[in-house]
């Protein structure tokens, strides 16, 4: 099954017109499409008209929930089953088979934000409320370390039962994410835990979009056009630069050399300027490869470089030493990202691209459920404890659910450790418990709740 967009179009009244590739293929033939995309930046987010005729008052997640698992679980049963799904049978023969399901979701989410999305999904009728174990959530990089785990034993199975650190960086569509695992094989089985905080930056592939849109609407102001809808532009040269230029000619922009863009109509035999050159009887425009990496490319790849980087040397402070780096997300495909990061860390540590990088996540999520991965996380529940700051040992590296911070005076210190009093399910011997602490005042201050 091809990979389903994340975008809907609605109309001024809030009903859902369209979803998926289908709203793509709508909103090109109309300039004025109301389209909604990147969900994520979205969960908890109502959405609903004041018109009586509006879409029922659901958030934007949830509504798209609800048509794509709708329409998976229709290609499940007629691949899987063999029965035909109609009009007239569907809600039927959908209640027949009974579904479990795994998410992602982004490695920077917190609490708030994961019960907003298992809300989307019980609104979208999913899962009901009592049902909730119907449904896993696992993290982004977790899920896509467990799909790596064949390719880390490979490369480290010299190694045996010594733990290895590993960055795993996901550079996707919006953002790009870099965090630390430590990584090692316990009773011939991976084990892996993430013992620095995850560092991100908003310049995943899109910027490049974004940078090259914006370099065609200069384009247009020094024409004299001042093209009051941005889809004119993205419709045609936009397509074009996604589907194409950066697929097959990006990766060559270190050569000498042009490329070629046609342009949209609105600027056919304008001749009045200089600063460009137009060729196809003025209907293309011929930009070089040096401006393409100086002004387009580069100022995107840099970042990533820069966070990479960022992780890499945060993670020596920390007394460790990165021995390679796992590149998932659409983005990491892209050839000449990859040439700068073998070039950066070549001689350094290992850099690996695996083959289906943007399958990284699903692909994980769904071993994690079937194969029961246990993944340390941190001791949760109703309990009484301080969280204490208590600077960060050798041996502390090697243990599960170790996860640290860089504090003001530049040295590392365990993140979100706690000093229990009381542990859920734990005798209660007395009724007064007592702990000393030490408050470095007036610089830091405990509060208690």
């Amino acid at each position: 099954m091809d990979k389903i967009p994340t975008v809907m179009k609605k109309n001024d009244k809030m009903r859902l017109i369209s979803w998926g590739t289908k709203a793509i293929v709508k909103s090109n033939y109309n300039v004025n499409a109301n389209i909604m995309e990147d969900f994520k930046q979205h969960v908890g987010i109502r959405w609903g008209g004041d018109d009586e005729d509006s879409t029922f008052d659901i958030n934007p997640t949830a509504m798209y929930l609800k048509h794509f698992n709708y329409h998976i679980k229709d290609c499940i049963i007629e691949n899987e089953t063999k029965e035909t799904v109609n009009d007239d049978n569907r809600v039927k023969i959908r209640k027949k088979y009974t579904f479990k399901y795994v998410m992602n979701v982004p490695t920077i989410w917190n609490e708030f934000a994961r019960n907003n999305l298992v809300e989307a999904v019980i609104a979208a009728g999913i899962i009901k409320r009592n049902k909730r174990d119907c449904l896993s959530l696992i993290d982004e990089s977790d899920a896509a370390m467990i799909f790596s785990k064949n390719l880390l034993r490979q490369h480290f199975s010299c190694f045996k039962d010594e733990s290895r650190k590993v960055i795993l960086c996901d550079a996707g569509g919006l953002n790009v994410s870099a965090c630390t695992y430590n990584w090692s094989y316990q009773h011939g089985e991976p084990k892996f835990h993430q013992i620095l905080e995850v560092n991100s930056d908003t310049c995943g592939s899109k910027n490049l979009n974004i940078r090259f849109r914006d370099y065609l609407l200069r384009i247009y102001r020094d024409f004299g056009k001042h093209p009051s809808n941005l889809q004119m532009i993205s419709d045609k040269a936009m397509a074009y630069f996604e589907s194409v230029y950066k697929s097959s000619y990006m990766q060559y922009v270190d050569d000498d050399g042009y490329h070629d863009f046609d342009l949209p109509d609105v600027l056919v035999n304008f001749t009045g300027t200089t600063r460009y050159i137009l060729v196809n009887d003025n209907k293309a425009i011929r930009i070089s490869n040096e401006f393409m990496k100086t002004r387009i490319v580069d100022p995107v790849v840099n970042r990533v470089l820069d966070l990479l980087q960022k992780q890499y040397i945060l993670t020596e402070d920390s007394g460790a030493k990165a021995e390679a780096i796992v590149m998932v997300g659409g983005f990491s495909q892209c050839m000449y990202l990859q040439k700068r990061i073998k070039e950066k860390y070549r001689g350094v540590c290992k850099v690996i691209f695996p083959d289906e990088a943007i399958n990284a996540f699903s692909r994980g999520a769904v071993d994690y459920v079937l194969n029961m991965h246990d993944i340390s996380k941190r001791y949760k529940g109703p309990s009484i404890s301080l969280e204490v700051q208590r600077p960060v040992k050798r041996h502390d590296l090697n243990q599960s659910g170790c996860l640290k911070f860089k504090g003001q005076d530049d040295l590392y210190y365990l993140k979100n450790r706690l000093q229990y009093f009381v542990k859920k399910g734990q005798q209660l011997n007395s009724p007064v418990y007592s702990q000393t602490i030490y408050v470095a005042y007036p610089k830091s201050a405990v509060i208690g709740n």
